[in-house]
């Protein structure tokens, strides 16, 4: 998944400084365990990689431990947040229309107000708003039979126009669906950094 992601910036000019930025949001930040993870495996590959990481979360000292944790990565990694409501659409609308290659989303869906159509409303405004065309969104919920039968259903909604990778196997409409008891998730194993 992260080649496929990465393919454009895996091999980037001799010179790093003229280099793409890889842009990140995250949204819902917390602290940044997802952000901060992501952008450190960028910086730290034998050609590293500029990254600019933006995060939105409402929680203020949320956003000042992020600031705290960032300050262990290479300069080369700037971070940028903001305190927003990011809990409805309507309030993404607010926010500067800018494009980021990566857009994750940790525990957040799960929480909003609305059901499904509240999360689609969410994620169709994520990606007309923030999405490169090349971009991926990420979205890590809960591993429990709630939260995964609410994304296996945010999943058709989007089926027809987006790119699985991953735990569906395939972009179809999930045949788990139609049994009110069935659910999936997906494992990754990874190294903590340093």
């Amino acid at each position: 998944v992260l080649q496929r992601l990465w393919q454009p910036w895996l091999m980037p000019a001799e010179d790093t400084a003229s280099a793409p930025s890889f842009r990140i949001l995250d949204i819902g930040s917390g602290p940044g365990s997802m952000a901060l993870a992501a952008a450190h495996l960028l910086s730290e590959r034998s050609k590293p990689l500029r990254c600019d990481v933006t995060a939105l979360d409402m929680a203020p000292q949320l956003l000042d431990d992020f600031r705290q944790l960032s300050a262990a990565l290479p300069k080369r990694v700037r971070i940028h947040t903001k305190r927003c409501d990011v809990s409805t659409a309507t309030n993404l609308r607010q926010l500067p229309k800018q494009r980021y290659q990566l857009i994750l989303i940790g525990n957040l869906l799960n929480e909003l107000k609305g059901g499904l159509p509240a999360r689609a409303a969410f994620l169709r405004t994520v990606c007309e708003q923030f999405l490169d065309a090349q971009g991926v969104v990420c979205i890590v919920e809960p591993g429990n039979q709630n939260s995964s039968r609410a994304l296996m259903s945010l999943r058709d909604e989007f089926c027809e126009a987006t790119t699985t990778l991953a735990p569906c196997l395939h972009d179809h409409l999930c045949p788990l669906i139609s049994h009110g008891r069935d659910w999936c998730h997906t494992e990754r194993t990874w190294q903590l950094p340093n």
